[in-house]
């Protein structure tokens, strides 16, 4: 029973691997799901492997075959688990194959300098123990590694790029593994030494993802740059188209307002109350459609404001807010106002995928002498992705959500402000603190 147990040890441990490049991107409830399944598997496959040595014998062939294969299930597990950037999941299978082969040959090497005379039985248990010896001593060395490889996730995001670049790490190691899994015990040292370089070829394609994923973000940082800019050029165009509108609207009302009146007078002359309450009626709809709230002494901000709380209402989001703003603010108007403009448009997008019933937008802004908060929260029960940045994640390419979350990037780095997001018992909240400067 030792050896079924070291093995599916073996299995876990690798597993583990595999995971720490996943661990901050999966939701609590999926992290909670894989684990319970992988050890459910690893409580079935020990009593499989018990039955396998104990009708068959140890020998060197299933020994081999049982570590070299016995990793598929586990991983199989993973994959449909996760269900998503299959090319990056296969890729951290590969980086971990090498790793992993590079593990067992330093234990062959071990157990062949040490312990050439012990029986076959005594060997799998020793190997399986320097195993895992290795792993544990190595432990910070491969969380360091494969906690960092989930910042080359984004390379994959080009499939063509991505399928081709997954499948290197894995072309590189099954050629020794091929070699390895025979039905001999012991290989010549020229075959041992040569699965040292399998982890030259681990640092080699670890180093050459990890510059290729810095160019990859660097060339598409200037891509979302550009169209940032040009998103905040299409926000002040319908910003001031907005304010243009209604200014229109309002001069035209002022113009009308006499007629208005006569036309009052004309209809209480007739002792017509209900047409009195008719006409009032028609004209507070028609003022409140025209009309830009006014939230502080900003124009942009009360029209960035004014756009997303009207475009709330048609879709039936209750809107709530609560503004306390200073007559001059040194935070660019302008800045603000997009920030704001990108906010509410993602607010108003997600709550609009709610229940009729659920929907609900609510905007904190505070001042506090030169301390600014910004909070803005909707209602979201489905689940909400992070990234390394603390950043909702959009699989969506088309959906603008990107260009949102880099605005939010743009503002936090010109006024160091501090950003964070959170999703607590469906209600999805953004805050962001900053401190203006003093001129």
């Amino acid at each position: 029973m030792q050896l079924p147990f070291l093995i599916v040890l073996i299995h876990l441990a690798d597993s583990y691997i595999r995971y720490l490049p996943l661990k901050n991107k999966i939701l609590q409830e999926e992290n909670r799901r894989l684990w319970l399944r992988l050890f459910i598997w690893a409580i079935f496959i020990l009593v499989f492997y018990k039955e396998i040595f104990s009708t068959f014998g140890v020998t060197a062939f299933n020994y081999k075959t049982i570590l070299g294969l016995g990793w598929l299930p586990f991983f199989l597990i993973t994959i449909l688990t996760i269900r998503r950037q299959l090319s990056y999941q296969f890729f951290i299978l590969g980086m971990t194959g090498l790793w992993t082969l590079s593990l067992h040959n330093l234990a062959a090497i071990t157990d062949a300098l040490f312990f050439a005379n012990e029986t076959l039985n005594n060997l799998a248990l020793i190997h399986g123990g320097l195993y895992l010896t290795f792993f544990v001593l190595l432990l910070p060395v491969e969380k360091y590694f494969f906690e960092k490889m989930a910042y080359a996730e984004t390379i994959f995001q080009n499939r063509r790029q991505g399928k081709y670049l997954a499948l290197l790490p894995a072309l590189l190691g099954i050629g020794h593994f091929l070699l390895w899994h025979d039905e001999n015990l012991w290989h010549t040292w020229d075959e041992r030494f040569s699965r040292l370089y399998l982890i030259l070829g681990f640092f080699y394609i670890y180093q050459y993802v990890l510059i290729g994923t810095k160019n990859f973000n660097e060339n598409q940082k200037v891509l979302r740059e550009q169209e940032l800019l040009e998103e905040q050029l299409k926000s002040l165009e319908q910003h001031n188209q907005f304010i243009a509108e209604n200014q229109e609207q309002m001069d035209a009302l002022k113009q009308n307002l006499r007629e208005d009146y006569e036309q009052l007078i004309s209809v209480l002359k007739k002792s017509d109350k209900q047409g009195v309450l008719n006409f009032l009626k028609q004209r507070e709809d028609f003022l409140e459609s025209t009309k830009i709230i006014r939230f502080c002494r900003s124009p942009l901000i009360n029209a960035a404001i004014s756009i997303y709380m009207q475009q709330a209402k048609k879709f039936g989001i209750k809107f709530e807010y609560k503004i306390k703003m200073p007559a001059e603010i040194l935070t660019d108007e302008s800045d603000f106002a997009i920030l704001l403009s990108n906010l509410l448009e993602n607010a108003v997008t997600a709550s609009k995928k709610q229940p009729t019933n659920e929907r609900k937008i609510s905007i904190l802004i505070k001042y506090n002498e030169r301390q600014c908060l910004l909070e803005i929260s909707n209602l979201y029960n489905e689940p909400l992705r992070l990234n390394q940045n603390g950043f909702p994640l959009t699989t969506q390419k088309k959906s603008g959500h990107g260009i949102g979350m880099l605005s939010i990037g743009t503002f936090a780095k010109k006024y160091k402000a501090q950003v964070a997001f959170e999703q607590r018992e469906g209600k999805v909240k953004f805050v962001m603190y900053w401190e203006e400067a003093a001129q």
